[in-house]
């Protein structure tokens, strides 16, 4: 999918008595690349630092700290909403000045305006402070433009929500689930806009989720099959009541069988295994769980009889049983 990507006026220059100016490279003050899962632009800003070769020789950082400052949503001449701070690090002389760079990543379609200011250390007798002015770029080429991703979990549930500014020949999104941040599964699908330059809302719940951490992301696709990823979005889902007992799995099990279960708050609990005359047969757990966080137990069943056992579930103010099925 072709990009564009354009910057304006990069060349200023602010002088700071004899000794130092500051101000963007030239032609190589900015580059882009797509950032990895390609839902976003890297904006690579170069800067400046002119110096005086006695007092500072090349190689030696120029002993300066240097900040890019820098807003979307902006309109040309306007005001800017509330700026992003990056730090740039040193990178190099061209050939004796110093060259710092800072990185910024956009996810969405428009026009971006930028600035710099570096300041001095006390033992190069500079002036304190000085910068580069304003400038700007415009991105386009995103096929969407997220304006926001969000999320809310409710007892079993995660409703998640998400708003496009602008969409360019896409498809559908693919919602995927992570219950561990790294392995992930598609949970559903939904249908985009194709071509839009209107904010688009965006709804999908996902059912069945055990008490514990969740990620989700969006998987954008447009009509040419290239796929690209959101960012993600973690949600909490708690015990809804006092505890959760899960049903074991696999039931009827052979040899064995696993017990999962959670507190809504912090205690002690026990797991264990009784058969069917009352004796006990097996003691699955006996610790301190946290609040929210599920525990999974194995009921390994080698070296008894089949018939049905009962797990008991216990903690400080509560008591739960379910049935499993030993069969050989």
């Amino acid at each position: 999918m072709k990009k564009l990507f354009t910057t304006l006026c990069v060349i200023c220059l602010s002088s700071v008595g004899a000794f130092a100016q500051v101000g963007w490279i030239g032609n190589h003050s900015t580059s882009t690349t797509t950032a990895p899962g390609g839902s976003s632009f890297n904006v690579t800003l170069k800067l400046e630092v002119w110096k005086d070769t006695v007092t500072n020789p090349a190689g030696q950082g120029a002993g300066i700290t240097c900040n890019v400052h820098w807003s979307g949503g902006v309109v040309v001449g306007g005001s800017w909403p509330t700026p992003t701070t990056v730090p740039a690090t040193y990178s190099g002389d061209n050939p004796n000045n110093d060259i710092y760079e800072a990185t910024v990543t956009v996810t969405t379609n428009g026009y971006y305006e930028f600035t710099a200011n570096c300041t001095s250390d006390s033992v190069l007798k500079w002036a304190g402070d000085f910068g580069t002015g304003n400038y700007g770029f415009t991105i386009s080429g995103l096929p969407i433009s997220l304006a926001s991703f969000t999320g809310t979990a409710t007892e079993n549930a995660a409703t998640l929500n998400w708003v496009t500014v602008s969409e360019l020949n896409s498809d559908h999104f693919d919602v995927e689930h992570s219950a561990n941040g790294s392995a992930w599964k598609k949970v559903g699908t939904v249908q985009a806009a194709g071509n839009s330059i209107d904010l688009r809302n965006y709804s999908y719940t996902v059912e069945g989720l055990q008490v514990g951490k969740h990620s989700f992301r969006l998987k954008s696709v447009d009509k040419n099959g290239d796929a690209r990823y959101t960012a993600s979005v973690q949600l909490n889902v708690e015990v809804p009541g006092q505890y959760v007992l899960y049903p074991a799995y696999p039931n009827p099990f052979n040899p064995a069988t696993t017990i999962t279960f959670a507190v809504a708050s912090r205690q002690a609990v026990k797991a264990e295994v009784f058969n069917a005359l009352g004796q006990k047969v097996r003691t699955l757990f006996s610790g301190t769980l946290e609040a929210n966080v599920p525990h999974s137990a194995q009921f390994d069943a080698s070296g008894l009889q089949s018939g049905m056992y009962i797990v008991r579930v216990t903690g400080a103010n509560f008591k739960a049983t379910q049935n499993v099925t030993l069969l050989k």
